[in-house]
């Protein structure tokens, strides 16, 4: 029967250990990059629908029945929205 060798473990698997952290590495970079530089989400715009010069009418006075009608992109989708 022939006679068994008994091998040392290489540095290969130290090798390989290096090299999958070294990629892993890299990956969570490529991950916090795109992370950083992609655009933020868009804040909604607060549009104040009264005009603050003018008093509030009360109603049964004259013109307490005026109204206005407002075209505002509302939500940034290049549809304007109709407020009245």
């Amino acid at each position: 029967m022939p006679k068994q060798r008994a091998y040392r473990r290489s540095g290969n698997n130290r090798s390989s250990a290096k090299w999958w952290l070294i990629w892993l590495g890299v990956l969570v970079l490529l991950i916090v990059i795109n992370y950083l530089t992609r655009p933020s989400q868009q804040v909604p715009k607060v549009v104040d629908l009264l005009d603050t010069d003018y008093a509030l009418e009360v109603a049964g006075t004259a013109g307490w029945d005026f109204h206005q009608t407002l075209e505002y992109d509302l939500d940034g989708d290049g549809v304007d929205e109709t407020i009245e």
